[in-house]
């Protein structure tokens, strides 16, 4: 018989690391490259995927394929008579 020693509270949380959440991605309605660019890739057959599976879709893209969706945000931004707000986030 062996003695198996109970786990020390810095190993027990080291075993409860939060997991990716597996909930289908919700999209902001805030007009960003980002969001449009979440909401085509979600109409492309992705309602279920969770946010982490998008975030390494976009983070996959290249940089000529993100400008493009930041021009789709100026067109959108224009024809909508809103204020465009230069959001850095979307790199």
């Amino acid at each position: 018989m062996s003695f198996i020693p109970a786990a020390t509270p810095a190993q027990h949380n080291h075993s409860l690391k939060q997991q990716p959440s597996t909930k289908p991605m919700r999209v902001s309605p805030k007009i960003t490259a980002r969001n449009l660019c979440a909401l085509e890739w979600q109409s492309n057959g992705n309602q279920k995927e969770p946010a982490s599976v998008f975030a390494t879709y976009w983070n996959g893209l290249s940089t000529a394929d993100k400008e493009l969706y930041k021009r789709k945000v100026s067109v959108q931004v224009a024809s909508s008579g809103l204020v465009q707000v230069d959001d850095n986030h979307d790199d």
